[in-house]
């Protein structure tokens, strides 16, 4: 009977990148739904602790910090009933939540009726990164691209004070920064040009102290010739770096601005020659 129960209740999309959505097969679970805020945060927390085998003792400090144990207990149980029902408004007591397990004082995601984004893009990066190494590019890059569509925004943006919340964010960001970068890398051995660019500028914008990626960009554009870009790049670079360190680029970064500014001073000569043979 509990695998006929299981077989008829619809998965669950989680989704947290770029913001907090629950769906229920094809339908959102809109906000009226959920038995008050606090099961909300329950699955935060939940998500954000790994999903599997999280004593329960850990969420309890998450959602009831400053609570004696008894009353934090309390609001545990009644929360996890609330955030079962949320999610399962047909849930039975005789079989139990389909979503949420709780076993030996640990709680579970279930794994075949849970989909959530963060699971999804930490996989595909894992995928990928086993293909590159294997020399498959193509289908690393594919994996890589994957995931990249997967990342709609920091992690529960709409949380800013939980430092549960905060650590995963950062977590995930640096992922996502390092898929920029090794997505970037195989799009340039590729040729690809404006792909490899796009994915450099979108590290900039995601961490704008990340000399290294400046650094790329102006190779890149000056490999073009594409030198006012290259200047402009090291000159976002010079600024940020002046405003947020209070000092200057490094001699990487300087001997990159320099070799740009010496390709630029031959390219002027060159024309120069040239007019002067037409005259």
């Amino acid at each position: 009977r509990r695998t006929i129960h299981r077989s008829r209740v619809p998965h669950l999309r989680i989704e947290t990148l770029g913001g907090f959505k629950v769906f229920r097969g094809d339908f959102l679970v809109e906000e009226k739904e959920w038995v008050r805020h606090q099961p909300k945060q329950l699955l935060k927390a939940i998500v954000s602790r790994g999903m599997t085998s999280i004593p329960k003792e850990i969420l309890m400090e998450d959602l009831w910090p400053e609570e004696k144990l008894k009353r934090a207990e309390n609001n545990f149980k009644t929360t996890l009933h609330r955030l079962r029902i949320s999610l399962e408004p047909n849930y039975l007591h005789d079989f139990g939540s389909s979503y949420i397990h709780l076993h030996e004082n640990q709680i579970f995601l279930d794994d075949e009726l849970c989909q959530v984004d963060i699971r999804q893009f930490l996989n595909l990066i894992k995928q990928g990164k086993e293909m590159k190494k294997k020399g498959e590019e193509k289908e690393a890059l594919s994996c890589f691209t994957e995931a990249l569509e997967i990342y709609k925004g920091d992690f529960l943006p709409e949380d800013l004070f939980s430092p549960w919340v905060d650590n995963k964010r950062e977590e995930l960001r640096n992922k996502y920064v390092e898929l920029l970068n090794d997505t970037a890398h195989l799009y340039d051995r590729q040729g690809s040009f404006k792909k490899a660019v796009d994915c450099f500028l979108r590290v900039v914008q995601t961490d704008p102290l990340l000399e290294e990626s400046y650094q790329k960009l102006m190779t890149l554009y000056s490999a073009k010739g594409l030198y006012n870009e290259a200047l402009k790049t090291y000159a976002a670079c010079k600024k940020v770096v002046k405003k947020e360190l209070s000092t200057k680029p490094d001699t990487t970064t300087e001997a990159i601005y320099k070799n740009i500014l010496s390709k630029i001073g031959l390219a002027q000569t060159a024309k120069q020659n040239i007019s002067i043979g037409k005259k």
